[in-house]
């Protein structure tokens, strides 16, 4: 197995900055990271794009700022309102006229911050729009670099939905009962991520084409296209007759850049394409277009307050070393606030593969934060090379680099390092594919770990071929034709084909050392999983494994024997995740609700053994 590639970072710069911003007109803390540079004469704010497409630019973002800071360009990174780690919810009233607000609030902080002549925002996709709608609105922002961000919010919604589609799986045809009803009228989600029926509403009445931008003439944009689809015809000619100087550019890597998180590359090409450009504008730019002494500076601080089921929480960002790894784990811990007495056990969640720390469909967040509500403390983790954990940038090198021996030590750190921060020296660990296999493996070594809660993990000894099995087993249940009338039907997404024939590859590889394996085996002490199992029932940890239908793994715990014993291991339990088959991720909506309350229910019982 190998590790993630590295990508030269300057080491000169200084330490990103992890921040909260409060600002009366959004009410919600506003998280950031501040990315600061002495003397800076030019600072940007970076805007991120809607849902899973954050999730994966992510890396590539963070990669984006630190080569500004080596340019002498501050830069600050934010979660919108409802998304990442800022405070709120999706559903929440208001959600989407917030967000041009907080935009609003975070340009007013850069340009104080680093008292910058030139603040330039630069917005993807749906942080593009809301980038714009932000300067229509009298934001303190003089430029704009807007990347793949359609004029009009219509245009958004009509991509975001095709997007959905194309990530079909059983929804529609799953047998949903009482306790997961439908999504309102007018909800939009699309990769697993919501849009309420009012934002949908807000976004369709947005037209930057057809909105009066305040001080045109003094203004630069750079519009940006993406592999094979040109910039914003409308938005363009629009700008251009408004006065605003406009240069348009293709934008390499917008693909790349949007890949799953373990295969996203930084856009090398549009990083130079943006640095020419802001080289270009800089000295034109006359700067602060509001009046400094008649704005409200936001408030920034270092940790956060929030309101979470009329009972208050506390989150605070942490920076764990890790010698010899190459960098720093970052984490965001939770807990109720005041601290009161805690409960005595500390909940770890686990990256998703390299999804950073708000885990998948940002559940991590939402369970951190009601169970923090509840008098349960946690510490949601970004492991080194993920999110904000140090270390290179992405891809990682290798289908199953994100099961490295090291990434497993690095739990170990943290879990060493987190009684440091006042939390119980007992922990339940909940992990997601690569990040369940991490707890499994840690938890066999510490018994300070009590109780596992694992979803959908694809393996947990490593055995690169013991997923691939399970598709191939699928594989040859499906004939060719039926293989092409469930891609066409979405009942099997090509995701799901590429994994089968990766899986085929696999197996033919590694077809001679199984047989070996096997030999080994049976004249040796038993079966490795068998041994792992009785280890954790000795020292007492609680595992609970949890699968979608259909998932590889669960197949081949049937077909190995394993789940018609598990009366030999009574500390485990294997139930199903509620959900349609392929939902790998829990990236249907309309099943996470039922997703939070097996977690809340396992946390209960854990809780009440300790």
């Amino acid at each position: 197995m190998t590790g993630p590639v590295p990508v030269p970072v300057p080491g000169s710069v200084p330490a990103p900055r992890p921040l909260y911003l409060h600002a009366d007109a959004v009410g919600e803390p506003v998280f950031g990271v501040f990315h600061d540079v002495a003397d800076a004469d030019a600072a940007v704010l970076f805007l991120p794009p809607f849902g899973y497409d954050d999730v994966c630019a992510y890396r590539g973002l963070r990669m984006w700022a630190l080569a500004l800071s080596a340019q002498g360009v501050a830069s600050l990174r934010i979660d919108l309102p409802g998304a990442g780690d800022s405070g709120g919810g999706p559903r929440d009233p208001g959600r989407a006229p917030s967000w041009p607000q907080a935009v609003a609030a975070a340009a007013t902080w850069l340009r104080a911050e680093t008292a910058a002549r030139q603040v330039v925002a630069i917005g993807l996709g749906l942080g593009g729009l809301v980038a714009g709608q932000a300067v229509v609105e009298g934001a303190d922002i003089d430029d704009l670099v807007l990347w793949g961000a359609p004029s009009r919010g219509k245009a958004l919604v009509r991509e975001l939905r095709a997007f959905a589609r194309l990530g079909i799986t059983e929804a529609d045809t799953f047998a949903w009962d009482e306790t997961m009803p439908p999504l309102p009228d007018g909800s939009l989600e699309s990769g697993g991520f919501l849009l309420s029926p009012e934002t949908v509403a807000w976004l369709q009445g947005l037209d930057l084409a057809a909105a009066p931008w305040p001080d045109a003439q003094r203004r630069h944009v750079l519009l940006l296209g993406r592999e094979g689809i040109s910039v914003d015809a409308k938005l363009q000619r629009a700008l251009t007759e408004a006065g605003v100087a406009v240069a348009a550019a293709d934008g390499p890597g917008y693909t790349e850049l949007m890949d799953e998180p373990h295969r996203s590359l930084a856009p090398e090409e549009t990083f130079a394409i943006v640095r020419e450009w802001l080289a270009q504008t800089r000295d034109a730019t006359p700067g602060g277009a509001t009046d400094a002494s008649a704005v409200t500076v936001p408030a920034a601080t270092e940790t956060a307050t929030l309101t979470v089921d009329g009972a208050t929480v506390h989150e605070a960002p942490i920076a764990i070393d890790a010698p010899g790894h190459g960098g720093a784990l970052f984490g965001i811990v939770a807990t109720p606030a005041p601290t009161g007495e805690l409960a005595p056990l500390t909940v770890v969640f686990l990256n998703v593969g390299a999804e950073r720390r708000i885990g998948a469909n940002r559940m991590w967040v939402e369970a951190a934060r009601r169970w923090a509500a509840r008098g349960v403390p946690s510490v949601r983790l970004d492991l080194i090379g993920i999110g904000e954990g140090g270390g290179p940038a992405t891809p990682w090198n290798g289908e199953y680099a994100l099961y490295d021996d090291a990434l497993v030590a690095q739990v170990e750190i943290a879990l060493d390092a987190l009684p440091g921060y006042g939390l119980a020296p007992r922990f339940l660990l909940i992990g997601m594919c690569s990040g369940a296999y991490w707890a499994f493996a840690r938890a066999r070594q510490d018994p300070r770990i009590v109780a596992l809660e694992l979803l959908n993990t694809r393996m947990l000894l490593f055995d690169e071929t013991r997923g691939s099995a399970a598709e191939v087993r699928h594989l040859r249940r499906l004939s060719g034709r039926e293989v092409w009338r469930d891609v066409l039907a979405g009942k099997l997404t090509w995701a799901r084909v590429q994994r089968m024939l990766r899986a085929i590859a696999v197996m033919v590889a590694r077809a001679p050392q199984l047989l070996v394996d096997r030999l080994r085996a049976k004249s040796g002490g038993g079966d490795p999983l068998d041994l792992a199992l009785d280890t954790l029932r000795d020292q007492g940890t609680a595992v609970s494994l949890r699968f979608t239908d259909g998932e590889p793994l669960q197949e081949e715990l049937a077909r190995s024997g394993h789940l018609a014993r598990l009366a030999r291991w009574p500390n485990v339990a294997v139930r199903p995740l509620p959900g349609p088959a392929d939902a790998h991720t829990l990236q249907v909506v309309r099943m996470q609700p039922a997703v939070h309350r097996a977690l809340d229910t396992f946390l209960a019982e854990q809780l009440a053994r300790t």
